[in-house]
């Protein structure tokens, strides 16, 4: 999951907190197959700030600036 947030923001694309829980939802249904539950197995609300706080050696936020304001 990692490897894939900075190969995504390597490209120009990264991942705002919505897509990225999104992300891991499609690996926790794929994993699960038939016997996924979207209630129950879905990941938490806080689930992708204790995600970016385990891995904020490699990981960071970043807000971006609109090219109006940079002029």
């Amino acid at each position: 999951m990692v490897h894939f947030l900075l190969e995504s923001a390597k490209c120009g694309f990264p991942l705002s907190h919505e897509q990225i829980i999104a992300y891991a939802n499609a690996i926790i249904e794929r994993r699960k197959g038939n016997n996924f539950d979207l209630e129950k197995d879905c990941i938490g609300k806080q689930w992708i700030f204790r995600f970016l706080d385990q891995h904020h050696e490699q990981l960071q936020t970043h807000w971006g600036k609109s090219l109006d304001t940079q002029r």
